[in-house]
């Protein structure tokens, strides 16, 4: 999935620290406009061109040329961002898999389907779990780690033999105490250093969190 044209825009509307429709004066009142004029013209490069041209001319005549540069190098790395494929999120253990075969790909993922198919794992494979999976499109996601990825961090709920949240997130994303059934959406989701760094008394109450609830 590569960033579109709409997508382009808004992290342009987020750089210049301000929203479009708001900018009234200053460089930005010419940069953002001007910016989304340009990637509104991708569809057609030779009319690309020439507008970029026109707009360069537009900001030197009334700022100079201070301003050209940081508004060049803007859209060369928003063109370069639309053509970068994104990077698949995934566990440690098919991170720690992939890196382990990626020489070998091909073979690797032949034989990991021979084996599901088959049954010839331990009933505790993470990786034949994960891939046993079709919504985690596990051949799919192997091949396409060969253009990067990340790793998703473990996350663990930190609660007492009565099921009670001890620990969970404010609004402004800070671990703090709490004691309660519920809490807001995945606020109760911390990873291992988040809880360390808290208070490590609480690391023996952390229960993970199951993969495919996640």
């Amino acid at each position: 999935m590569k960033m579109n044209k709409e997508e382009l825009k808004r992290q342009i509307k987020l750089n210049s620290h301000s929203e479009y429709d708001k900018v009234e004066w200053g460089p930005a009142s010419v940069y953002v406009p001007v910016a989304i004029d340009l990637i509104d013209q991708l569809d057609e490069p030779d009319e690309f061109d020439r507008v970029l041209l026109k707009h360069i001319k537009a900001i030197y005549d009334q700022y100079g040329y201070d301003y050209l540069p940081g508004f060049i190098n803007d859209v060369k790395d928003g063109l370069a961002k639309m053509d970068e494929p994104e990077k698949v999120v995934v566990p440690a253990y098919v991170a720690e898999y992939f890196e382990k075969f990626k020489h070998d790909l091909e073979i690797a993922i032949y034989s990991l389907n021979r084996e599901l198919v088959l049954g010839e794992f331990e009933d505790d494979s993470e990786i034949h779990e994960w891939a046993n999976h079709k919504e985690n499109k596990p051949i799919e996601t192997l091949i396409r780690m060969k253009n990067g990825y990340t790793v998703k961090e473990k996350k663990y709920e930190v609660k007492d033999k009565h099921g009670c949240f001890l620990l969970t997130k404010n609004s402004e994303g800070e671990v703090i105490n709490a004691y309660s059934k519920v809490v807001y959406k995945n606020k109760g989701q911390l990873t291992e250093q988040e809880i360390k760094d808290y208070d490590e008394r609480f690391w023996p109450f952390a229960v993970p969190v199951e993969e495919l609830e996640e």
